[in-house]
């Protein structure tokens, strides 16, 4: 764990700043297919920031890719597991936007709800990487608890 721990940093880093810049994308349309990219990028901003917590906390980037891949939920959950505080604005956007992510677009939306779904959306998501980012910076390490490599040889994996 040892390589993980000094990657840690400057990988967690690297995922927040990919996160905001997700978020950066013009937002002035109202235009269906606008907002479908918008939501679609703060899915991505919200799993780069929450995956930033995960190796903050001490799991690997591999561990993230192959146990976490783009379940935000599933982010979420090991995210607060491993000492991030998840915001309940954070759990209840990942409700609406997860589903959507997972099955590859926001196709669904009525084109009047979607804009205000993206523009609500971002604001949650810059939340979110503030939040990651300040927990960082205040010293985000995991609880005394088991590594992620440890847990996955105890399941089987």
């Amino acid at each position: 764990m040892s390589d993980d721990i000094h990657a840690a940093e400057p990988t967690a880093a690297l995922l927040l700043a990919n996160a905001r810049g997700f978020l950066r994308a013009p937002f002035h349309s109202s235009d269906r297919d606008v907002s479908d990219e918008q939501l679609h990028m703060v899915a991505i901003s919200v799993e780069l920031a929450l995956k930033a917590a995960l190796i903050a906390a001490g799991v690997s980037d591999r561990w993230n890719r192959d146990y976490i891949g783009h379940d935000l939920a599933k982010a979420a959950d090991h995210a607060a597991d491993y000492g991030f505080a998840v915001r309940e604005r954070v759990r209840a956007l990942i409700g609406i936007v997860h589903p959507h992510f997972m099955n590859g677009g926001f196709h669904h939306c009525r084109r009047h709800d979607c804009p205000k779904l993206a523009r609500y959306a971002r604001t949650i998501a810059a939340g979110l990487i503030d939040d990651v980012d300040r927990a960082i910076g205040n010293g985000l390490t995991r609880p005394n608890r088991p590594s992620p490599r440890e847990e996955r040889a105890d399941d089987g994996r």
